[in-house]
């Protein structure tokens, strides 16, 4: 079950004219990041609310660019455009679709705004291990970030989680669930997981902690939450120092009044000549509206251009012109 209907109200203005799933981080949308680590799950529900016409472009966009056919990968949308019914209320009523939305038994659980390399085949090969009569969720979990304000837990023996405040762990968005949890539930009353569902199982010591893998191949872990403007742009911090900048990969989506759009010819010129300049450095990109109070800018810049793109010390506006140098 892929999570996608949140309104992205903390994520604002990012999201006034997209929804949340269809922010750019380094120029692929997170949709779009995230159905790339899908690839090997057959079978995907997906629920959608705010602005869905625009989010239902994105997934056909991204899936035509998968080029996975309906037998290799079927995608099932679990409608909340008349109603936005939060984590728990969506699963439960993407399980009163049955043949066409989640089958009883167990489920990946994905969010849409945070993504990671996390290895899905190791985390249900946890969750089976462990035995679906003891244990019916797995929850993922990452080594919380000094001052991030996630849920906290902390993991006694035999994995089981407890949740307390002073733990080191957090939930990042995936693990797995049983249905169980969720078919009694009332239908079309929104409800999040908490309270509705998490609460009671980690009471019920009912839920277990898989300390988070990558794929194959990967090192380390990398992990991406767009939830707020500081984590988005921390994202993009992190990925600059990370990715190696190519004129192939720089973003085509800027944020211009606004408004998400794709990048116009005049801007990457510029950009590739700056990633240019200094082609030995590590890559300082990321994406920023002027409304966040950049102390680089002066308040007559402020007043046009609205967005701003920052490359290797340089604030470019979405006409392709160099603001400053920083």
């Amino acid at each position: 079950m892929w999570l996608l209907a949140g309104l992205g109200t903390r994520l604002r203005p990012f999201t006034e004219e997209i929804p949340k799933p269809m922010v750019p981080l380094w120029g692929r949308s997170m949709i779009e990041w995230t159905a790339e680590s899908l690839k090997q799950v057959p079978r995907i529900i997906y629920n959608r609310h705010w602005l869905p016409e625009k989010l239902e472009q994105e997934m056909k966009r991204v899936r035509a660019q998968l080029d996975r056919s309906e037998a290799d990968q079927k995608f099932l949308l679990s409608d909340e455009s008349p109603q936005l019914l939060g984590s728990a209320g969506g699963i439960r009523g993407a399980i009163a679709l049955k043949d066409q939305g989640l089958l009883p038994g167990t489920f990946f659980w994905i969010n849409g705004d945070t993504w990671g390399n996390w290895n899905l085949l190791a985390l249900d090969q946890f969750h089976h291990q462990r035995g679906n009569s003891f244990c019916s969720i797995s929850l993922g979990l990452l080594r919380a970030p000094a001052g991030a304000k996630y849920r906290r837990f902390r993991v006694e023996a035999d994995d089981v989680v407890v949740e307390d405040p002073n733990g080191e762990w957090f939930f990042p968005g995936i693990g797995i669930f049983d249905t169980a949890f969720f078919e009694n539930l009332p239908l079309a009353v929104p409800m999040d997981l908490y309270p509705a569902v998490l609460k009671d199982a980690l009471a019920r010591k009912a839920v277990r902690g898989w300390m988070v893998e990558p794929v194959p191949g990967a090192s380390e872990i990398s992990f991406f939450d767009i939830g707020t403007p500081t984590e988005l742009l921390r994202a993009h911090q992190q990925l600059a120092q990370q990715a190696t900048l190519q004129s192939s990969a720089l973003p085509r989506w800027i944020c211009h009044r606004n408004t998400w759009i794709q990048a116009p010819e005049t801007v990457l010129p510029t950009l590739i000549q700056l990633s240019e300049q200094q082609a030995s450095d590590q890559p300082q990109f990321w994406y920023w509206d002027t409304r966040f109070r950049l102390p680089a800018v002066s308040n007559d810049q402020r007043e046009g251009d609205r967005c701003l793109l920052y490359l290797r010390g340089h604030w470019v506006t979405a006409s392709g012109s160099v603001v400053s140098a920083l």
